[in-house]
């Protein structure tokens, strides 16, 4: 009988260090759990969901003003920058000459709080301070066009939405014209 006590006595012995060894290893776990989500930045939260570029601009409504032709160039989902997010999206026509590639794209700023969108909205108005810009009534809550940039900016609820159309090597050829093409696309 002795044998048998040894072995039981082995098997018990054997079964409590297993079972030590796995509260150990699920104790380390759980710690360092624990520091990577202590050490986590804290964002703000996201009340509001975010607008994506491309939902405001499909490629078949690049197709409409560039061709049938087109390359997807600059297309971002939203990324997080405290109470805002960014997103872009970009065709341009699929042509060997960059000299005379025209490009439409579409940037969006969303507010995803209203923290964020008043920042939107503050940082809007604070931009159209810059010289020879020219308002442009009708077009969301507040709209200017920026000839040195060749750009649309428009103000639409919490969403600051930048649009740019023309030829891509020189932005600042693009007019108003064609932004306005670009614009009933998008609005």
């Amino acid at each position: 009988m002795k044998p048998y006590l040894e072995s039981t006595k082995a098997y018990i012995i054997k079964r409590n260090e297993i079972f030590i060894g796995l509260a150990v290893v699920v104790v380390l776990g759980g710690l360092i759990a624990g520091i990577a989500i202590a050490t986590q930045p804290n964002k703000p939260a996201i009340v509001y969901d975010p607008t994506e570029a491309c939902s405001l601009f499909t490629a078949e409504e690049a197709e409409q003003l560039l061709g049938n032709d087109v390359l997807s160039t600059n297309n971002t989902e939203p990324l997080q920058y405290e109470n805002v997010t960014v997103s872009s999206c970009g065709y341009a026509q699929n042509t060997l000459n960059a000299d005379s590639m025209r490009v439409a794209a579409v940037t969006v700023r969303s507010g995803i709080n209203d923290t964020g969108a008043a920042q939107n909205k503050t940082e809007f108005t604070k931009s159209k301070s810059s010289k020879n810009i020219e308002e442009i009534p009708d077009v969301g809550e507040q709209a200017y066009y920026s000839p040195e940039r060749g750009q649309l900016n428009v103000l639409k609820g919490r969403d600051w939405i930048v649009l740019s159309y023309g030829i891509g090597a020189t932005p600042a050829a693009n007019t108003k014209e064609d932004l306005f093409k670009l614009a009933d696309k998008v609005f």
